[in-house]
């Protein structure tokens, strides 16, 4: 399931037209299909229709990946680069690693693609992993001894997530204990014995208004020690 929030660019045009501008591999009757399906979801409320849309409307679609991405249009985004290291900008909606659902259209490939055309013995190896849909800074090392380096030290580093949340947040400032421990890769359970506590800063409210209803937009900025 994707979920996107519709831009003042689309204010008041057609849901097919802001779907199709979305995603690049979207093919029009693959839309159809999933709109007869009533696969596709505005302010969750399922639509078969081209229906009009507004700026802030949430919009869901359960469809494949595969049919909504372009994998060939994909172009790593480099942000630093040194003899170490390879810091990208991972898009939302894109895994880090491969799993056994998805192999090919991952941050770590398009990487590995990226440098293994400088020289065919470039190796590249992943420090940190950020979920699909979250998007943000993902460094890789270009050695097994960089990464272990950093990955060793990775209880230094101060991790700054930002979050869009829906309603209004009482708290200007705020501590959230989570017990999370990773049980296997892509597993995360409860666990008492492992703490995370992020802080979160309000950035800036705002208050977006639609047809339908008005709902309070809110920015956080998570700080992870």
């Amino acid at each position: 399931m994707k979920e996107i929030i519709v831009s003042k660019k689309y204010d008041e045009k057609k849901l097919n037209s802001f779907l199709l501008d979305s995603f690049d591999g979207l093919k029009l009757n693959t839309l159809y299909k999933a709109l007869r399906k009533k696969d596709v979801r505005v302010n969750d409320i399922k639509v078969s229709d081209n229906v009009i849309i507004h700026a802030g409307d949430i919009i869901k679609v359960f469809i494949p990946d595969d049919q909504l991405f372009n994998k060939n249009n994909f172009k790593v985004s480099i942000v630093y680069e040194d003899d170490n290291i390879v810091v990208v900008n991972k898009p939302a909606g894109l895994l880090c690693v491969g799993t056994d659902k998805e192999k090919i259209r991952t941050l770590y490939h398009e990487a590995y693609e990226y440098v293994h055309k400088k020289n065919k013995n470039n190796r590249i190896f992943i420090v940190h992993r950020l979920d699909r849909e979250t998007r943000g800074l993902v460094i890789f090392a270009k050695s097994e001894k960089v990464k272990y380096a950093l990955q060793s030290n990775w209880d230094k580093v101060i991790r700054k997530y930002y979050a869009i949340v829906v309603g209004n947040v009482k708290n200007k400032k705020a501590r959230l204990e989570h017990y999370l421990k990773e049980d296997k890769p892509y597993l995360i359970s409860w666990d008492k014995s492992k703490i995370d506590m992020p802080i979160f800063d309000l950035i800036s409210p705002s208050i977006v208004t639609d047809a339908c209803c008005t709902r309070c937009i809110t920015v956080l900025m998570f700080v992870c020690f």
